[in-house]
Parts: C-alpha cells; structure tokens; sequence
C-alpha cells in the first residue's frame, strides 16, 4: 500500500525512467485471499500502468498451497501484475505454475546455481530448468553466482541475469 500510495504521488518519477518495483511477498500473503484483494483494489484505484509492480513469492508456497495460490495469480494476471517466482529447483510437480501468464521469471535456487559445477546431476538440473523456462518463454535469475567459469557457464547456458554479491 504504501509503494503504491508513493507511486501515485510521484508520477514524474516512474515516468521519466520506467522503473519495475518487486514487491517480495510471503508465504502468508500470497495465500491470504483478503490480502490479495487488497492489493487488486489499490492498484485499479491508483492508475499506476500494468508491470510497474512486480511481486515475487517462493517455489515452496506453489507447492504447499496451489488452491490458494492459482487464484492469486489469476488476481495478479487480471490486474497487470507479472510474478517471479524464488528459488525455483523443482522439475516435475512444480513445472504447471510455469504456464499461468502471470508468471514471468524464474529465480533458480542457489544451492542449485552455486554447486552447478561441482557435480553432474546439479549441473543437468540447472540445464533443464533453464531450458525448461526457454520453452516456456520465461526469464530465468541465477542467483548467488560466482565469477569466472561459474558466471560464464550460467550466461552460455542462457541465464538471462544474475544475482550476486560478487558479480555485477
């Protein structure tokens, strides 16, 4: 509410740069139906333009909570609202929520993305989650990226950005 309230206020700024917001959101809100509708309703009351406001929530709550969660992308979808979702390392059960059109982004876990050189079947998971998210026409965050081969091999790869400490 009060990014939002702030955005409202300060036009000039968000429409000089065209900055995104993320907005991380735990478990318990995106679950939280009131929650959700509260968010819907400040956004559509605001003005603000669809993709100014991203928000991101964990791989985790997809899987724990997906009667929860499908209707909150659904809420997030409706009203412009693309969804990163965090530390992504399920291949399987966890792969359907890649095909709501909120989801946008991917951010691969880091004890996947950090111990990807160190063994095979590490490395053959980040392979396919980055070219699973490809094919569905999604970015993918590597995050806790070292320098050197370890960055070279994730951008060869097809990562499209990393987060890190030691890489900028």
């Amino acid at each position: 509410g009060e990014l939002i309230a702030w955005l409202h206020r300060n036009p000039a700024v968000w429409k000089r740069d065209s900055p995104a917001f993320s907005v991380n959101l735990s478990d318990a809100a995106v679950i939280e139906p009131h929650f959700i509708i509260f968010v819907e309703s400040c956004l559509q009351k605001s003005g603000l333009p669809p993709g100014l406001i991203g928000v991101e929530f964990s791989e985790r709550v997809c899987l724990t909570h997906p009667n929860e969660v499908v209707p909150a992308l659904d809420v997030f979808a409706r009203i412009g609202v693309p969804v990163a979702i965090d530390d992504f390392n399920v291949v399987g059960a966890g792969m359907p929520i890649l095909d709501h059109p909120a989801v946008r982004l991917v951010k691969l876990d880091a004890e996947l993305t950090t111990h990807a050189l160190e063994h095979r079947l590490t490395q053959a998971r980040v392979v396919g989650l980055v070219q699973t998210a490809k094919v569905m026409g999604l970015q993918t965050v590597a995050k806790r990226v070292m320098g050197g081969d370890h960055s070279n091999w994730l951008t060869a790869l097809g990562v499209d950005f990393v987060q890190s400490f030691e890489v900028s």
